[in-house]
């Protein structure tokens, strides 16, 4: 058997051969590079964000807004320790409105929220938040 007389076809199979491997290697550089401008994207995003974050937890006006909570309720009702942008507060004999103003008044502030524990001893609250910025 001679493969002289299957010149023809074993050329066209050399050519759909070679076509396919281009057409695949076209193929796998596209995803390739479409993958890379998700994963950019994606990247520029998380940035965005973390300069936003960034800003909002470097405003000087932070340690304003904390210092509002401390008014928020009774005087008498307040154990108040703050060093630097550092916060332990002690919230005792608090009614159910006004647990409701100091943590909404919490959650609300740009900090990071170390604890948070509520107690409940009769009629009355316990609050106690510790908490940085």
């Amino acid at each position: 058997m001679s493969l002289k007389g299957y010149q023809n076809e074993l050329i066209v199979a050399a050519a759909l051969l070679l076509f396919a491997g281009g057409w695949l290697y076209k193929h796998q550089k596209q995803t390739g590079e479409i993958e890379h401008a998700r994963e950019v994207r994606q990247e520029l995003a998380e940035v965005k964000q973390l300069i936003a974050l960034k800003k909002i937890w470097g405003d000087s006006k932070t340690a304003k807004k904390v210092d509002m909570l401390q008014k928020s309720v009774a005087p008498g009702k307040v154990t108040w320790q703050k060093s630097a942008k550092k916060l332990h507060s002690v919230f005792a004999g608090l009614s159910a409105r006004e647990v409701n103003t100091v943590v909404t008044k919490i959650l609300n502030l740009p900090v990071q929220i170390k604890q948070l524990e509520i107690n409940k001893n009769g009629n009355a609250y316990h609050v106690e938040c510790t908490c940085k910025w």
